[in-house]
C-alpha cells in the first residue's frame, strides 16, 4: 500500500513538473514574409434595399498576420463590374472615403444573370472576383402582429433547388423616423436557422422542397412594442456565398479559444482576400395591432 502511494506522489509531481516545463518552453518560429495583395469586401443588396448605398466595395492592402495597423485603403484604383462576362460598370471613388468605390445610382442587377467585380491598382496584381448569380426576388405573406403575441408570421414559396434566405426585423416608432433593429429568436419549430447578430439565415433543406413559414419571436430588450408603431420585415434571398460569409463571420465571432479550431472567413477573390456576395430583398411593412 506504501509503495503505491508513494508511486502515484512520483507521478503526480512529474506531471506538474513536465507541464510546468512545457509551459515555459519557447520556441522561435521564422514566419514567411507577407506579399501583399488587394482586399475586397462588397456585399451587394438589390431589391428593396435596405441600404442607401447597395452597390459600394471598398478595397484595401492585406498586412501581415503581426502587424498592428489597420489594412490601409487603396485609393486610385481600377473597379470593373461585369454581368455575364461583359463590362457592365466602372465604380468611382468616393471623394469622402477613401478605398470606398460606388456604381451609379442608375444600376440595376437583373436575377438570373451572373457577376464579378475585377480590380487593379497600387501596384498590387489585378483581382477577380468568383461569378455570384443574382437570386430572384422573393414575395412573402406577414401575418398581422399583435402585441399581445409578439410574434412575426411569415410564409413564402420554396423555389427549386438549394436556397439560402436572411430574415430581419426594423422597428420604426410611431410619429418619428427612428429605425431600430429588432431581436428575433426562431421558434422551437426552427433550430435549423441561427441567428446571426439580429438576423436569422438559414437554407431550406429542412423543408424539404415545401412551402416555407416561419414563426419569429421579437426581443426588443423585454420593452413592449406599443400599438402603432409599424414593423419593417426583410427577407433576403441570398446567394450560397452570402451564407457562408454569415457563418464564417459567426464562427470568427465566437472564436476566442486559442486551443481550439481556428474560423477562417469565407474568401471568393482570386489573386488576394475578400468576398463579393449578393441578395435580392423584399420588404413589407404592417403597423403593430394592440
Amino acid at each position: 500500500m506504501k509503495k503505491t502511494t508513494h508511486l502515484l506522489a512520483i507521478i503526480v509531481v512529474l506531471l506538474f513538473t513536465s507541464c510546468e516545463s512545457f509551459f515555459e518552453r519557447t520556441a522561435k518560429v521564422d514566419l514567411p514574409e507577407h506579399e501583399p495583395r488587394l482586399a475586397l469586401s462588397a456585399a451587394w443588396h438589390a431589391g428593396d434595399a435596405p441600404f442607401s448605398s447597395p452597390f459600394s466595395i471598398f478595397l484595401s492592402r492585406s498586412v501581415g498576420a503581426l502587424d498592428e495597423a489597420a489594412p490601409p485603403a487603396v485609393s486610385n484604383a481600377s473597379v470593373r463590374l461585369f454581368e455575364d462576362d461583359q463590362l457592365l460598370a466602372t465604380l468611382t471613388e468616393s471623394s469622402q472615403d477613401p478605398g470606398r468605390y460606388l456604381a451609379q445610382d442608375t444600376l440595376t442587377l437583373r436575377p438570373g444573370h451572373t457577376y464579378h467585380l475585377e480590380a487593379e491598382g497600387n501596384g498590387l496584381p489585378k483581382i477577380t472576383t468568383e461569378p455570384e448569380t443574382l437570386p430572384a426576388k422573393i414575395d412573402f405573406d406577414a401575418a398581422p402582429f399583435s402585441t399581445n403575441d409578439n410574434r412575426i408570421k411569415i410564409s413564402f414559396p420554396n423555389p427549386p433547388g438549394t436556397d439560402y434566405f436572411v430574415c430581419f426585423v426594423n422597428r420604426i416608432r410611431q410619429g418619428t423616423q427612428s429605425n431600430n433593429r429588432i431581436y428575433l429568436k426562431p421558434s422551437s419549430n426552427q433550430e435549423h436557422a441561427y441567428i446571426q447578430e439580429t438576423g436569422l439565415i438559414f437554407d431550406d433543406s429542412y423543408f424539404d422542397n415545401q412551402p416555407i413559414s416561419l414563426s419569429l419571436l421579437l426581443q426588443q430588450n423585454s420593452e413592449p412594442i406599443p400599438a402603432n408603431d409599424t414593423l419593417a420585415i426583410y427577407l433576403a434571398h441570398v446567394t450560397e456565398g452570402y451564407y457562408k460569409l454569415d457563418r464564417s463571420l459567426e464562427r470568427s465571432y465566437y472564436s476566442d479559444d486559442f486551443l481550439g479550431e481556428p474560423a477562417f472567413l469565407y474568401d471568393n477573390v482570386r489573386n488576394g482576400y475578400g468576398a463579393f456576395v449578393l441578395a435580392n430583398v423584399m420588404v413589407k411593412k404592417i403597423v403593430v395591432g394592440p
